[in-house]
């Protein structure tokens, strides 16, 4: 389930709580991006790692090799984090990691196409890349399962209530 929460990078790491009334927590670390959110984790990147941390009270969860890359988007449907890395300096490919919830890569694969936010729903990752497709991905078996293609330059998939919907020059609700 999602909760509200609030997670701030400061010159020592992160802070976050969970909103309306959570307890301030203090992560110590390096930190190279924004802070990505999804449902009750945030993940960050720096010092070579990232890092999974429970939203509501900054516990980590898991931390893994970056591989020389920074986190980019992330996307997590309670069991598995989807998330896409790139490199800072943009000579290597993107490189898309399944991570489950004990900080295992289950699957890994690397993109030339330009990735856009993933989103998780019902098991399965939904992916947008190129401004015109979107590949469906079996988080448990890191298969890709389905690629459709979206004329209106589709950068983010955003899961909700009722159902999933596609960010470009206009919204498309699937």
């Amino acid at each position: 389930p999602a909760i509200a929460g609030a997670v701030g990078v400061t010159g020592r790491g992160l802070v976050g709580r969970a909103l309306p009334d959570g307890e301030r927590w203090e992560q110590v670390g390096p930190v190279e991006t924004l802070p990505a959110l999804d449902g009750e984790f945030v993940a960050v990147s720096g010092g070579g790692h990232v890092r999974l941390h429970h939203l509501r009270d900054g516990k980590l969860q898991w931390s893994i090799d970056s591989e020389g890359r920074q986190l980019s988007a992330m996307a997590h449907d309670g069991q598995h984090a989807l998330l896409v890395l790139t490199d800072p300096h943009d000579s290597r490919l993107q490189l898309v990691l399944i991570v489950d919830q004990e900080g295992v890569v289950r699957h890994r694969t690397r993109s030339e196409p330009a990735l856009g936010q993933p989103t998780t729903v019902g098991g399965l990752g939904l992916v947008p890349w190129s401004g015109r497709y979107v590949t469906v991905i079996d988080l448990a078996q890191g298969e890709p399962l389905a690629q459709f293609l979206v004329e209106n330059s589709t950068t983010t998939a955003v899961a909700d209530l009722q159902g999933v919907l596609l960010l470009g020059r206009g919204v498309l609700r699937l």
